[in-house]
């Protein structure tokens, strides 16, 4: 099984940043929320934030656990855990795509299979 963990990362005016693999970008590339494959030894918020520094050079502070869902392909399993964390420094490089949207933005884009979860876990909490 692969373990993944992934970070609804807020700036100070609560919008939250997706981004684009620096390896597919172009217009019919999936938009993603940030995720960090967990390393033996490592913690959830220790990858997340490995993973965050070394794709898109920001620091983030995890906060909350929001939910977490196994799917299941022939090839391999894969676990995705989703956190809640806050953007504290640092500048993303040029030539990642990216962007800040808010919340109820999120359904305008095309999110990878696995980000989708996520997307739907958000969409429920507005709705509580």
């Amino acid at each position: 099984m692969i373990e993944l963990v992934t970070a609804i990362i807020k700036d100070d005016n609560g919008k939250i940043l997706i981004s684009k693999n620096g390896k597919e970008q172009n217009e019919n590339s999936f938009w993603e929320f940030p995720t960090g494959k967990i390393e033996i030894g490592e913690t959830d918020e220790e990858a997340i934030t490995r993973g965050i520094k070394e794709n898109l050079n920001i620091e983030v502070s995890v906060n909350n656990y929001i939910t977490e869902k196994s799917f299941d392909y022939e090839e391999k399993i894969i676990n995705l855990i989703a956190y809640d964390a806050q953007y504290e420094y640092g500048k993303i490089p040029e030539n990642k795509e990216y962007k800040w949207v808010n919340k109820k933005e999120l359904n305008n884009y095309n999110f990878k299979p696995l980000d989708k979860f996520i997307v739907k876990a958000l969409n429920k909490n507005n709705e509580e």
